[in-house]
């Protein structure tokens, strides 16, 4: 390296003062040793760096201090320098002194963010710096934000058990309030942060990401840029506030106090609005509230249009954070977040005052439902009869083998008589074909029934995927003469 406007010349090396800004902070112990060797043979072939200073009477080091350690360590007593003219800009200094580290050997990731940020104090900005340097703006810029970690960390990255990359990935946990910081350390997906040099950047990234998941609030409820009133005081949005958690797409609340706060007063709005408009009281949801305690109605339950219809004393408005269409809830805005649930006397006592109202009417309709099913399984077992004794029992038995599990083989095949085939073939297309189970009402089951006949081809009073039936439209019929 040359330098304009400077003089080669032999300086003592006691004369020669470190450079306040010199980015480096640690040299390594072993290879200033070797350094020292090398000059001891060969000399010191790259002269150093220096400025006269104001008094005249020492040189201020530009360029060269791992080679005035080694010299020292050599024992020699005059090294060969660049005189610089006195004067120069301490920017230059400091970015000479950069330059020079950077281009010979790595500086350490803390070291070199330490002499960006003293370059950025004299005014310069991150592009100014990376075009000096030769890195881009992106790199200079990520650099500079390891100064955000605790010293514990950056200890970490200057020793090398942290790399640059894995230091970068930790700074955003350290971007938040100490509270969060702390509360992801102690989450126990975020535990393994606490000794990160097993993990690469992106495994650092996600223990983060999962952490804030795991103890932040989601805004299911309440929009976080809505202001709110607050025991009559005007409380600010969600969005300027350092407990905001931006994590991909959502957004989460860091303070978990004032969330539920903000969200019971969003709710008890919604269930006042509610309450007037439908005469039910509702339970206050800052207080505390056992679902286990009460009888929660369901959207197909019956005891719910019966208490709305009374109107039921024991009835009550109860505020979810979660929003969702399978119970009823009022027709309000933002009613998906309502429930309606009985508060029935007692502290232990869960039995629903409406709920036993109708009990005994659902009862009598169960028992109607089954003895209307019973009589059509009658009427179709009898209309089967006719139709399967016109078959060959040999052929439907084979057909019943065919179809038979595992564990049914040895009692089909032990079926000798025509009757008890036809039974058995009765019985498992009445299970199989036409199965009672998931139907509202008789009606339904009727007209289940009469479809099914139609597609097995019998006349009205089996489906069309059974195998039976598609195989008794053609198998064994008697052919016509």
């Amino acid at each position: 390296m040359t330098h304009k406007n400077a003089t080669t010349m032999l300086i003592p090396v006691d004369l020669i003062d470190p450079n306040p800004n010199q980015p480096r902070k640690n040299f390594d112990p072993d290879k200033l040793k070797e350094l020292a060797e090398s000059i001891k043979s060969d000399g010191l072939i790259q002269p150093i760096v220096v400025e006269i200073d104001a008094a005249g009477e020492r040189y201020i080091l530009h360029d060269g201090e791992r080679r005035v350690r080694a010299a020292r360590l050599a024992v020699m007593t005059e090294l060969p320098a660049y005189i610089l003219e006195p004067g120069t800009d301490p920017t230059d200094l400091l970015i000479r002194a950069t330059v020079a580290n950077v281009q010979r050997e790595d500086l350490s990731p803390i070291e070199l963010a330490n002499a960006y940020e003293e370059m950025k104090d004299l005014g310069m900005s991150d592009s100014q710096i990376a075009a000096r340097v030769g890195k881009s703006r992106a790199s200079v810029a990520n650099c500079r934000r390891l100064l955000q970690l605790p010293e514990q960390v950056q200890s970490q990255v200057a020793a090398g058990e942290l790399s640059e990359s894995q230091a970068t990935s930790l700074v955003r946990l350290y971007q938040f309030p100490p509270e969060i910081t702390e509360r992801v350390l102690n989450y126990y997906l975020g535990s393994k942060l606490e000794n990160p040099t097993n993990l690469n950047r992106n495994q650092i990234r996600q223990a983060i990401t999962d952490s804030l998941r795991g103890i932040g609030e989601e805004f299911d409820t309440f929009d976080p840029a809505e202001e709110m009133t607050i025991e009559g005081v005007r409380q600010p949005a969600c969005t300027g506030c350092e407990y905001l958690i931006q994590s991909g797409n959502a957004e989460l609340c860091g303070d978990r106090n004032c969330f539920k706060l903000k969200e019971a007063v969003w709710l008890r709005g919604i269930l006042q609005t509610a309450s007037e408009a439908t005469g039910i009281s509702y339970l206050d949801p800052a207080e505390e509230f056992d679902d286990n305690q009460y009888s929660r109605f369901y959207s197909n339950d019956k005891a719910i249009d019966h208490a709305l219809s009374t109107p039921c004393e024991n009835l009550r408005l109860v505020a979810s954070d979660t929003p969702t269409s399978w119970y009823p809830h009022p027709n309000v805005e933002n009613g998906e977040y309502l429930r309606f649930y009985c508060q029935h006397p007692g502290k232990t006592e869960r039995s629903c005052t409406c709920r036993q109202a109708v009990t005994q009417d659902k009862r009598d309709e169960e028992k109607e439902l089954k003895k209307g099913v019973k009589q059509i399984k009658a009427d179709l077992s009898a209309h089967l009869t006719a139709i399967i004794a016109e078959r060959p029992a040999d052929i439907l038995k084979g057909l019943l083998l065919i179809r038979a599990g595992y564990n049914e083989r040895d009692k089909i095949t032990a079926l000798t008589e025509p009757e008890a085939i036809y039974q058995q073939v009765i019985k498992t297309i009445l299970s199989d074909g036409v199965s009672d189970y998931f139907f509202p009402d008789l009606a339904t089951y009727r007209t289940r029934v009469e479809e099914w006949l139609q597609k097995a081809g019998l006349p009205p009073l089996l489906a069309e995927t059974d195998p039976l039936a598609e195989t008794l439209r053609d198998v064994g019929r008697p052919t016509e003469s």
